[in-house]
């Protein structure tokens, strides 16, 4: 199952409360400057990420591609139980955390581009639309 999604594994089988069965997970990837370090960047979003008020954790990890595309960490991230309080509250929540997810990834040289899983499918994040959003916020 790999370390990025043991945060998930945890709380999706066997959930000690309600709550957290039901917090929105995203799953976030950040494209990483070529030569980048990508174990240091790794490290350093998730602290950043983790760092975040909307954020309960957050879980990242190096993905190496060998040449086959640009080189990421994925990322896994659940919200903090108190943002979820209504679809709407969800939904701006999501909005704020994409905001900062954006700006962190701006702020980190080693980091090109921030994406995030909806459905199938990986979207930048400055391309979400509102759907895409209340999507992810389960709306």
């Amino acid at each position: 199952m790999g370390p990025v999604f043991s945060e998930f594994a945890r709380h999706g089988k066997h959930s000690a409360s309600r709550t957290l069965g039901h917090m929105p997970k995203l799953t976030v990837y950040f494209e990483a400057a070529p030569n980048a370090d990508l174990k240091q960047a790794a490290a350093e979003v998730q602290e950043k990420a983790a760092a975040l008020p909307a954020v309960a954790s957050a879980s990242a990890q190096a993905m190496v591609t060998r040449g086959l595309g640009p080189q990421e960490i994925m990322m896994a991230l659940q919200m903090v139980p108190a943002v979820i309080a209504s679809a709407t509250a969800t939904v701006t929540a999501l909005t704020a955390l994409l905001a900062a997810l954006r700006k962190l990834a701006d702020d980190t040289p080693a980091l090109n581009k921030v994406m995030v899983q909806v459905g199938l499918k990986k979207v930048p994040v400055d391309q979400l639309t509102e759907h895409d959003v209340q999507k992810l916020a389960g709306a």
